[in-house]
């Protein structure tokens, strides 16, 4: 597809495989830049809507491209009154580059082969995603991310653990997949070489203040740690969940998940989270420390 702004290309975008056959069609970033795009669909009231490209820059401009009776039209809206106007050659240059950038972009993004996946699986390019996170994923999607203080499912990129070092030798080795806490850790699978697939790898927590610590010796562990239902305390020289009844407020949809848990892997409450950190770092640590110590160090 070349980039010239048609509606043979135009079509050739609304038609593509990866835009679904509903409402709420294909939405995707561009930087800062949200757009969607929908194939032609039949609302409630038995209307034809969609067959349009949508695009929001989050800076007060919108852009609306769409096929009527044949002819492939362009509007932008610049202010709130939500006012469009029919983009024209001698209208507003920055609105005319503007659109001629998206264009583009939007031509080059839809030949990517990610497009339309869940950025959540794409974290696990070149592994086999755990099935158990499959599970917890959708269970995310079904409930929300209520359901254990401080953690929720996310596609973090490697700039999580970037931080620590960006030697490409080190982040390979890291897959971060999660929050930890409510200010800014979050907990990453370590490949530790072995020929083991990820499930069966250790988890690793890295504090938003620096400490770096292994915590349970699989997903599923962690998993059994969320039962706890509280956040993880992440210090330079330990981890650890702490909680006293004084103070302990539920998780909005903790009793869903615990049931989740039990039901889908025979799992129950926990009650002492700090044997299996123990465990994991008495099988792990020793080995972990030895390999991150070649990519950084705190003296």
């Amino acid at each position: 597809m070349d980039y010239t702004f048609n509606t043979e290309n135009f079509n050739k975008i609304i038609s593509a495989n990866v835009v679904p056959n509903n409402a709420d069609g294909l939405s995707f970033s561009l930087g800062e830049i949200d757009v969607t795009i929908k194939k032609p669909y039949i609302d409630l009231d038995g209307d034809e809507m969609g067959n349009s490209i949508q695009i929001d820059n989050n800076n007060g401009l919108l852009l609306s491209i769409r096929i009527v009776k044949n002819y492939l039209f362009a509007h932008y809206c610049d202010d709130k009154t939500y006012n469009f106007k029919q983009l024209y050659q001698d209208s507003p240059k920055e609105i005319l580059d503007f659109a001629n950038l998206c264009w583009v972009n939007i031509i080059d993004e839809m030949q990517n082969p990610d497009l339309g996946k869940d950025p959540f699986e794409l974290i696990f390019k070149g592994y086999e995603m755990p099935h158990e996170l499959k599970l917890l994923k959708q269970f995310q999607d079904d409930f929300g991310h209520y359901y254990a203080d401080g953690f929720m499912l996310r596609a973090e990129d490697k700039s999580a653990v970037s931080s620590w070092s960006e030697n490409p030798d080190y982040l390979v080795r890291l897959v971060p997949f999660a929050l930890a806490n409510g200010t800014g850790s979050f907990y990453a699978i370590w490949n530790n070489g072995t020929e083991k697939k990820l499930i069966e790898m250790p988890v690793v927590v890295f504090g938003d203040e620096g400490g770096v610590h292994i915590v349970a010796e699989n997903t599923l562990q962690l998993m059994h740690l969320l039962t706890y239902d509280t956040e993880i305390t992440v210090d330079f020289d330990k981890t650890y969940f702490y909680k006293t009844d004084e103070f302990y407020q539920e998780s909005d949809d903790h009793l869903e998940y615990v049931n989740w848990l039990s039901t889908n892997f025979k799992l129950n409450i926990i009650e002492n989270p700090d044997s299996i950190i123990e465990n994991a770092q008495l099988k792990y640590k020793e080995e972990f420390d030895k390999w991150f110590a070649q990519y950084y160090s705190d003296k």
